[in-house]
């Protein structure tokens, strides 16, 4: 499974305190789609082994998630 931007977005909101269905209108996707979408990834994180890793790239991104990786490994 992949995450896009929009998952990201979701996630974010979600952290945030937004209810489903203010995500839904602030991104102008049905509030189903949000649901699946929250679904998908709460699937994605049960299936792996570091799930604090999905939390961190939800929230930060692939870019600086690479950095921290690397300074974790000096």
């Amino acid at each position: 499974m992949v995450i896009d931007e929009t998952d990201k977005k979701i996630m974010q909101l979600r952290a945030l305190s937004y209810s489903q269905n203010s995500i839904a209108k602030k991104l102008r996707i049905s509030q189903s789609a949000v649901s699946q979408r929250i679904n998908k990834i709460r699937n994605l994180t049960k299936s792996n082994k570091n799930p604090e890793n999905v939390f961190w790239n939800l929230m930060l991104g692939d870019g600086p998630m690479h950095l921290i990786k690397y300074a974790l490994r000096k």
